[in-house]
């Protein structure tokens, strides 16, 4: 059975209400209960989304609507978003079944977020920065779209599979929230163009490398700590 407490799902800037009930049926299937919407082109009125899912009322109290992906993220250890689009950058994408066990061994840890993106357009390479991992569900190739709720279904109930399978213990450091990498990448791009090696037009390229590498190890929270100060100091040397 999924930890219900340490599963948020994410919904960015969903289109039609319809799809945002149907993801709500999803998370009562497999008792989830923590959903978090990013700007929502809808309004989501809890009558309506009742009748679209019953028995809902416990994720409708708990229902929260944040202005930015980085507020509904803030308090995740691990982040993953789900992507049907290929990117430029030889960054790895899993297939759901691949990744279960993985995320289900973060949950023992802290909190796992699980990203999706608008209906039409999926997720952007920015939402994606702040990922950990990436997921794309197989299909073929030349019709790659899925309903939103289709998705989320796909995801839960793989990890609901993994879930009955023993996990691999938890590592006791606890980890960094995406909070506190948000915050350090900040401060590690101010530091890397103080010194010039950022240079003019190549910073998003180079902290989207620099991101997945410190977001694949998956760092602990005094390791992040360490390398936030590390940027600091940097930004001060630069600036004497």
């Amino acid at each position: 059975m999924l930890p219900a407490d340490r599963v948020v799902l994410v919904l960015v800037e969903p289109q039609d209400v319809v799809n945002v009930g149907a993801v709500m049926r999803v998370m009562l299937n497999y008792g989830l209960r923590r959903l978090r919407v990013v700007n929502p082109a809808a309004t989501l009125d809890p009558a309506r989304l009742d009748d679209l899912a019953h028995r809902s009322q416990e994720i409708i109290a708990a229902l929260e609507v944040t202005g930015t992906l980085d507020e509904a993220l803030a308090d995740a250890t691990y982040v993953v978003g789900a992507t049907a689009r290929p990117r430029a950058e030889p960054i790895a994408v899993h297939a759901p079944r691949e990744l279960a066990p993985t995320l289900i061994s973060h949950m023992q840890r802290g909190r796992l977020a699980l990203i999706f993106g608008p209906e039409s357009t999926g997720l952007t390479n920015a939402a994606l920065d702040r990922c950990h991992a990436r997921l794309t569900i197989p299909t073929v190739p030349g019709y790659r779209s899925l309903n939103l709720a289709q998705a989320v279904l796909i995801v839960c109930y793989e990890l609901w599979l993994a879930s009955e399978d023993p996990a691999p213990t938890p590592a006791a450091a606890p980890p960094a929230d995406a909070g506190m990498l948000t915050a350090m990448f900040g401060d590690w791009q101010q530091a890397l163009t103080a010194v010039g090696f950022l240079k003019t037009g190549q910073a998003p390229v180079m902290m989207r490398r620099l991101r997945d590498l410190v977001q694949r190890a998956a760092p602990s929270a005094d390791e992040a700590r360490l390398l936030h100060a590390i940027a600091r100091e940097i930004s001060k040397f630069a600036g004497r």
